[in-house]
């Protein structure tokens, strides 16, 4: 557990160092009558709203955009694990029956792992990336989606 919240850390000071207009939420849970959703991070921003699961995983990453799980090869090891765009893609969902009344607004789902992760993932239509990475993915998006700068409250 503590491999993943140093990942997550990592990750937030990678993102903390984006420009004033992205604004970095971190660690966040969402609850709604029986349901909840842990976030390890949210980026709002004018070109779209980056949601990012991160995962500490190092070794040999492999997998598929729609496959039920992945696999870290470490050592000669093999651990399966929950595909992490899915899990991703449930964050997404959550946060717009939460925000169901708002516009529609874009979310980026951003798979990000450590940089010590060789990744062999078949993904097209996600973004899965190492930490090192991360910025320019998220700064890959240039054209605005929401006018102003974010605020809260």
């Amino acid at each position: 557990m503590w491999k993943g919240k140093y990942s997550e850390r990592l990750v937030r000071n990678k993102i903390q160092k984006l420009p004033e207009e992205y604004v970095v939420f971190n660690n966040l849970l969402f609850e709604d009558n029986e349901h909840s959703t842990q976030i390890d991070h949210i980026v709002v921003s004018p070109y779209g709203v980056f949601v990012i699961e991160t995962k500490g995983y190092k070794g040999w990453i492999s997998g598929g955009e729609n496959s039920e799980y992945w696999t870290q090869t470490i050592y000669k090891s093999k651990h399966q694990f929950y595909n992490p765009i899915k899990q991703n893609a449930g964050h997404v969902r959550f946060l717009r029956h939460l925000l169901k009344g708002s516009a529609n607004i874009l979310f980026i789902p951003i798979v990000v792992f450590n940089n010590s992760a060789a990744l062999k993932v078949h993904a097209n239509n996600s973004i899965v990336v190492n930490r090192h990475n991360l910025k320019r993915a998220i700064r890959q998006y240039k054209t605005p989606f929401l006018i102003g700068k974010p605020s809260i409250g």
